[in-house]
C-alpha cells in the first residue's frame, strides 16, 4: 500500500457508509487493497473500486499509524527470536489498541501470528 498525500485522499461510498480512503496499491487495479477511515475513525482495509471492507485494522488512524511504526521496527532487532518477537508485538498492539487483537482475523492479529513464524 502507499499512504496518499492528504490532498490525495478521497472519500467514496460503500453501501450507504461513507469511508476516507488514505491508502490505496499503486498502480490501482480492479480488486486492489486500499486502507479506509470510516466516520467514527476505524481504519479498514477494503478492495476497490467498491470499498468493500473486508479487514478490521485498529480504532483510529493514530493508532494505526504507531502500531505500524513498532511493526516496521521491530523487524530491526535481529537480537531477538520470531516468537520474541510476536510477543512484544502483540504486547505492544495489547497497550495501544486492545481492539485491533480482539479477533484473530484482525489485520495486526494476523500480522503478529505471521511474525511469529518468520514471515
Amino acid at each position: 500500500l502507499t499512504f496518499l498525500s492528504p490532498k490525495e485522499w478521497h472519500i467514496e461510498n460503500y453501501n450507504g457508509r461513507e469511508v476516507l480512503v488514505v491508502a490505496e496499491e499503486i498502480p490501482k487495479y480492479n480488486g486492489s487493497i486500499c486502507l479506509v477511515v470510516d466516520l467514527d475513525g476505524k481504519v479498514y482495509r477494503a478492495i476497490s473500486p467498491v470499498y468493500e471492507i473486508y479487514q478490521y485494522c485498529s480504532n483510529s488512524f493514530e493508532q494505526f499509524l504507531r502500531i505500524s511504526n513498532k511493526y516496521l521496527s521491530i523487524y530491526q532487532e535481529c537480537d531477538k527470536s520470531c516468537e520474541q518477537r510476536e510477543k512484544a508485538f502483540r504486547n505492544y498492539i495489547q497497550k495501544i489498541d486492545p481492539t485491533a487483537l480482539a479477533d484473530e482475523q484482525n489485520m495486526w492479529s494476523v500480522y503478529a501470528e505471521e511474525m511469529g513464524y518468520g514471515f
